[in-house]
């Protein structure tokens, strides 16, 4: 008898562990993502129905979604730490590590190496954050990178024709989007 309550105990427990999914599959309208950077900093965006915010800020948002191992990433990075700096009143740029399993360590050796100072997180949940933001401006196609998309108010917003930036950034057209943006 204590053998079968022992089998019985085993395999409940083993079907309900299994059986229990407790991973996020999408991000709804109203989750509030913190994320982590590389340096232990805190950005908490919220998912909003189209879009993404930061969570008590009115800032633009630039979302970068790179590598490490990415040579344009390596390249536009110290452009991107430039406009980071120029914009502190008014601009987070998020640096979405994608297609990797980068730690904290090879975050900071890229942003060393690459004077990449500007958030950059190995979130988890990068494939839903990214998902979300390809189903939000129509992308049906498979993200490369580097791929940016820049936030007002939650919104997506033009960076020249398009609502993304495809491959390394020119300058030009990204510093004038911002200011235009802003509305400057």
């Amino acid at each position: 008898m204590k053998k079968l309550l022992l089998v019985l105990s085993i395999f409940v427990l083993f079907f309900t562990a299994c059986s229990k999914d407790e991973s996020v599959k999408e991000l709804k309208a109203g989750d509030i993502i913190t994320l982590k950077s590389w340096d232990n900093q805190e950005l908490k965006i919220q998912r909003l129905e189209n879009g993404f915010k930061i969570v008590d800020s009115n800032k633009l948002l630039l979302i970068d979604i790179f590598g490490t191992f990415c040579q344009p990433c390596r390249l536009e990075a110290p452009m991107l730490f430039d406009i980071q700096s120029k914009h502190l009143d008014d601009l987070v740029i998020l640096g979405l590590s994608y297609a990797e399993n980068a730690d904290a360590q090879k975050l900071k050796e890229f942003a060393k190496n690459y004077n990449a100072y500007y958030f950059l997180t190995n979130d988890e949940r990068a494939d839903l954050i990214v998902e979300a933001i390809t189903n939000d401006i129509k992308y049906n196609t498979q993200v490369q990178l580097p791929f940016k998309v820049m936030l007002k108010d939650g919104k997506y917003q033009k960076l020249g024709n398009e609502y993304f930036i495809l491959g390394k950034a020119d300058e030009g057209l990204l510093r004038e989007s911002i200011n235009k943006i802003k509305g400057e």
